[in-house]
Order: structure tokens, then C-alpha cells, then sequence
């Protein structure tokens, strides 16, 4: 399945402690986990996710949500991003789209 996007934007939800402080970082990469800043239409768009807070199971690999949005897809794509491995705090996902 397609997604049309335009100037791409990506919007982390994590449900957090009010309390606590949480910091994540978010990357665009491509296919061999490179960082990139632009993608053609067609492409997959890659995003990594590092946030140790969102590892609340050392013993599992665990999935964390993102929403995908752009000029042209303003409601948004939810993106469900994996634990890379089992406690690493680094989560990645993929999503294809093409240009309107």
C-alpha cells in the first residue's frame, strides 16, 4: 500500500510519567540504517527511534507507536516501530510512500 506524502514530518507519541524526564531520538534513515534527509517517491521511509525510556521490559523486544504526516496526509499514518533487540532501547519501522 501507498502513502502519499509531501515535506514529510514525524510525530512521536509515548505515553510518559508527567513526572519523569524523557528525551528520544528520532532518525531518518535509509534501507542499509544510514541517515538521510531526503527520499524519492517510491521509496521506503525508514525511521529509527532511540529512547531507552520506552524499553519498559528488559526481557522483550518491545514496539513503540509514531505518526507519519505531510501536506498531503495531514491526518496522519501510525507507524508501529520494533525493538531491535531485546532490551536495546532502539526502535525501527518502515513504511512505503510515493508523491501525490
Amino acid at each position: 500500500m501507498s502513502r502519499a506524502m509531501n515535506f514529510l514530518s514525524v510525530i512521536l507519541f509515548l505515553s510518559t510519567n508527567l513526572l519523569a524526564s524523557v528525551t528520544a531520538e528520532l532518525t531518518l534513515i535509509d534501507g542499509s540504517g544510514l541517515e538521510v534527509l531526503n527520499y524519492e517517491s517510491g521509496d521506503l521511509l525508514h525511521v529509527r527511534v532511540a529512547d531507552a525510556d520506552a524499553n519498559g521490559d528488559g526481557g522483550t523486544s518491545e514496539t513503540i507507536d509514531v505518526t507519519i504526516t505531510s501536506e498531503t496526509e495531514a491526518i496522519g499514518e501510525t507507524l508501529t516501530l520494533t525493538e531491535t533487540g531485546i532490551n536495546s532501547g532502539i526502535f525501527e519501522g518502515s513504511l512505503g510512500f510515493q508523491e501525490a
